[in-house]
């Protein structure tokens, strides 16, 4: 389980390194994690998730930033978090994930990105 995810991680970093606009979050390199998730940086992640939705691919957004959650009522701004909600995108990244379907996500990204870069 662990080796596939760090597998997986690897797989996206590797496909999407240099792409403009797209950054894959890089963890720090001092610690033995295990990836459970693999998260994107694009300009608009609203408009990304919703292309690749309709191709039938299962990604999501960032949690909500907890300041804005009406339950904990802060004061205050944010911009770091903000920012992370509004460029993050969660990727698949199931251990099941298949080298195919990999392959798959990151042409569509590369796809969308190719095609919005000029907006």
């Amino acid at each position: 389980f662990v080796k596939r995810k760090k597998e997986i991680l690897r797989s996206y970093q590797n496909k999407l390194s240099g792409v403009s606009g797209v950054r894959v979050f890089n963890f720090n390199t001092d610690g033995d994690i295990v990836p459970h998730r693999v998260v994107i940086f694009v300009p608009n992640a609203k408009k990304l998730i919703t292309y690749l939705t309709s191709l039938g691919i299962g990604v999501r957004t960032m949690f909500m930033p907890m300041h804005s959650m009406p339950t904990y009522n802060a004061r205050g701004d944010f911009p770091n978090t903000q920012e992370i909600f509004k460029t993050g995108v969660c990727l698949p990244s199931a251990p099941s994930l298949t080298d195919k379907q990999i392959e798959f996500i990151c042409q569509s990204i590369k796809k969308y990105i190719n095609e919005n870069s000029s907006h």
